[in-house]
C-alpha cells in the first residue's frame, strides 16, 4: 500500500512539470500566432536599415550581422519573433518603407526624434497587433493614413511636430483601445471630428498648434477618462464641455469651460 502515495507523488510531479514546459512555450511564443518567419522579419528590418541610411544611425549594433534578431539594436524579439523595435533619436533618415508591415508580432514601434521624411505608409495598418506608434519630432508629411483606424490594439498614437497636413480621419474613432492621441504642431486642418468622442478610453488629446477650425465638439465631453487637454493654437471656437472640468488635471485655458 506504500507504493500507492509514491506513485501519486511521482504523477503529480510529472503533471506540474508539463504545466511548466506548456508556461515557457507560451511565454517565448510569437503573440496572436504571428504569420511570417524570424527570415521574413529580418527582411523587413533590413529593408528599413537601408530606406533609413543604416549606415550613418548613431546605434547600429549587430544590424545585418549573422547574430539573432534579439541582438540587434533596439530589436526585442519573443519566440524569435520581433516584437519590439525602438529606434528613437539614432540619426534615421530618408522614408518609413513598406516593408514594416512585414513585422505582424510587432506591438511597440518608436521611430521618434529622428530625420524620417515622406509620407506615413498606409501598409502600417496591417501591423495588427500594435499598441504603440510613436513617430513624434520627425519631419514627415502628407496626411494621417485613414488605415490607422484598423489598429485595433492601438493604445498610443503620438504623430506630434511633424509637417501633417490634411484632416483627422474618422476612421482613429475606430481606435477603441486608444488612450493617448498627440498630434500637436503639424499643419493638421478642417474640424474636430465629433466622433473622437467614440474613444472612451482616451486619457490625453493633444492637438494643439495645428490649422483646425469649427467648434470644439460637445462629444469631447463624453470623454470621461480625459485627464490631458490641449486645443489651443489653432482657430476653434466654441467652449470644452462643462462635464471635464473635474476630471482635467491640464487644459488649454485659451478656450473656456461652457457655463
Amino acid at each position: 500500500m506504500k507504493a500507492l502515495p509514491a506513485a501519486i507523488s511521482l504523477l503529480a510531479a510529472a503533471c506540474l512539470a508539463a504545466l511548466f514546459t506548456l508556461a515557457m512555450a507560451a511565454c517565448n511564443s510569437p503573440p496572436g500566432g504571428a504569420i511570417g518567419s524570424a527570415d521574413t522579419d529580418k527582411q523587413a528590418l533590413i529593408a528599413l536599415y537601408n530606406a533609413t541610411n543604416g549606415p550613418i544611425w548613431v546605434r547600429q549594433y549587430n544590424w545585418l550581422s549573422d547574430r539573432s534578431l534579439r541582438n540587434w539594436h533596439g530589436v526585442k524579439t519573443q519566440g524569435g519573433r520581433v516584437v519590439e523595435l525602438d529606434l528613437r533619436n539614432n540619426n534615421l533618415r530618408g522614408d518609413i518603407p513598406p516593408e514594416i508591415a512585414n513585422l505582424p508580432a510587432l506591438t511597440r514601434l518608436r521611430l521618434d526624434r529622428n530625420y524620417l521624411s515622406g509620407s506615413i505608409p498606409p501598409e502600417i495598418a496591417n501591423l495588427s497587433k500594435l499598441e504603440e506608434l510613436i513617430l513624434d519630432d520627425n519631419y514627415l508629411s502628407g496626411s494621417i493614413p485613414p488605415e490607422i483606424g484598423n489598429l485595433s490594439k492601438l493604445r498610443l498614437l503620438h504623430l506630434a511636430r511633424n509637417d501633417l497636413s490634411g484632416s483627422i480621419p474618422i476612421d482613429i474613432s475606430n481606435l477603441s483601445e486608444l488612450a493617448e492621441l498627440s498630434i500637436f504642431d503639424n499643419n493638421i486642418s478642417g474640424s474636430v471630428p465629433p466622433e473622437i468622442g467614440k474613444l472612451s478610453k482616451l486619457r490625453l488629446l493633444y492637438l494643439d498648434g495645428n490649422n483646425l477650425s469649427g467648434n470644439v465638439p460637445p462629444e469631447i465631453g463624453d470623454l470621461s477618462d480625459l485627464w490631458l487637454l490641449r486645443l489651443g493654437g489653432n482657430n476653434l471656437s466654441g467652449c470644452i464641455p462643462s462635464s471635464l472640468r473635474r476630471g482635467l488635471r491640464n487644459y488649454d485655458a485659451a478656450i473656456p469651460f461652457c457655463d
